[in-house]
């Protein structure tokens, strides 16, 4: 079994990429060829399964310049790839993944049997650069807002999460069929989701819970959305869409109060949401540059018409959901028919890359049976993830390494964008 089926590697610069050296120990698969200007090359790689001391590193330079990078491969401590831009000048170049403080390698991260990227194209010298990262997942939107700050977030591609809020489940007997999340929402945030699919249910008036449809889980609206408000507080520019998508009466015997819930959200939030008006259709730039830009960074979405009070709640997100999905290939299709004809950019809706679940098939199952599809079908350069607004799937990122790709996309829309002005 390999250990990574597919590498992308992305020229979105005006110079050929040219192969400058190749070399290669025990590698199954380490072959690699020239990348022209603005084009995307796949290549495999696979270690040998038995013994160690597999080793490789192949070099690419910028045709005409000095800049070059090269990936190393190593199963020294685990079988690992990672890229040097030590040659590769930041201030020039915008690259993915990004290295790190103090480090000029940055580690490509990948699912087994499924699909990274790495990315070089030319930066839009309109910003400063932001300094370098410790990490990547919780300030990505900061490290490259001088490539991404002219989307708007109907604009971008965005890593998101279904069910966000169930990796707890309240239920001894059925949890594996309400759990599709292994990680708080903060630690989702913190790994670069910046889309929560929240679904609210109400014990009583007043008390407010994260639900699976109406299956409980230990998550209080309270504590989820004060880990929203934690990462807010402890990043710069980060902005974080809150997808109020479905409200439960988990108590049959009363009807819901959308009063109450509305206030407990607005209390929680207050200072630190874009109201509706002075951000829908605004780029990054734009929000990053309101007054009280350095706090209100969350995005209240709303998804029910008679509750939604327009003066700081946006329209709910257009949920794509494909509930005869049961299958690899039905889930194929409904997602290549949405990307034949998407949805018009004036409206955030999101694509939901999961299979339905079953009496047999529980979330977890599906995701991994999913392993390494998903990157194949959105890895960064893709036709869908450049069409995609929101990509929520399951047991991210165990199972799926959508929020590279997105990333990656965000990065090429934004970079294709400013050409075009």
């Amino acid at each position: 079994m390999s250990q990574l089926e597919t590498l992308w590697i992305i020229n979105a610069t005006s110079k050929n990429l040219k192969l400058t050296g190749v070399h290669s120990t025990l590698m199954n698969q380490w072959s690699f060829t020239d990348i022209q200007a603005q084009s995307q090359s796949n290549f495999a790689i696979e270690f040998k399964q038995s013994g160690s001391g597999a080793k490789a590193d192949v070099t690419f330079q910028l045709e005409g310049t000095n800049t070059r990078f090269q990936l190393q491969a190593s199963d020294a401590t685990g079988k690992q790839l990672q890229v040097d831009w030590s040659s590769t000048d930041p201030r020039q170049y915008t690259v993915f993944p990004p290295f790190i403080t103090g480090a000029t390698a940055a580690r490509v991260r990948w699912v087994q049997n499924g699909t990274a990227c790495v990315l070089i194209q030319d930066k839009p010298a309109l910003l400063p650069s932001p300094s370098q990262l410790s990490n990547l997942g919780t300030q990505w939107m900061e490290h490259y807002s001088d490539v991404i700050h002219n989307l708007t977030l109907t604009e971008m591609c965005i890593p998101g999460t279904h069910d966000s809020g169930t990796y707890q489940p309240d239920f001894v007997l059925g949890r594996e069929w309400i759990r599709t999340q292994s990680l708080s929402l903060r630690n989702q945030l913190n790994l670069g989701i910046r889309s929560l699919d929240l679904r609210i249910g109400q014990n009583k008036p007043g008390d407010y819970i994260i639900t699976h449809d109406t299956w409980k889980t230990k998550y209080s609206l309270s504590q989820a959305l004060t880990e929203v408000v934690d990462f807010i507080k402890a990043t710069k520019v980060e902005i974080v869409i809150l997808d109020f998508h479905r409200f439960n009466i988990l108590n049959k015997g009363s009807s819901f109060d959308f009063d109450q819930l509305k206030a407990q959200v607005k209390s929680t939030l207050g200072g630190y949401f874009v109201p509706a008006p002075e951000g829908v259709g605004k780029t990054l730039f734009e929000l990053w540059h309101r007054p009280n830009a350095a706090q209100e960074r969350i995005i209240i979405t709303w998804n029910d018409d008679g509750s939604i009070d327009r003066s700081y709640m946006w329209p709910g997100v257009d949920q794509h959901w494909y509930s005869t999905a049961d299958s690899q290939d039905k889930l194929f299709n409904f997602l290549s028919a949405d990307f034949t004809n998407p949805p018009p950019r004036n409206k955030m809706w999101a694509s939901c890359v999961f299979r339905t679940a079953s009496v047999f098939q529980t979330p977890f199952v599906n995701a991994k049976d999913l392993r390494g599809k998903v990157d194949s079908w959105f890895y960064g350069c893709a036709d869908w993830s450049l069409k995609a607004n929101i990509l929520m799937t399951d047991f991210c990122p165990d199972y799926n390494n959508v929020i590279h790709a997105a990333i990656c996309a965000s990065l090429l829309n934004g970079n294709k964008k400013q050409s075009l002005h």
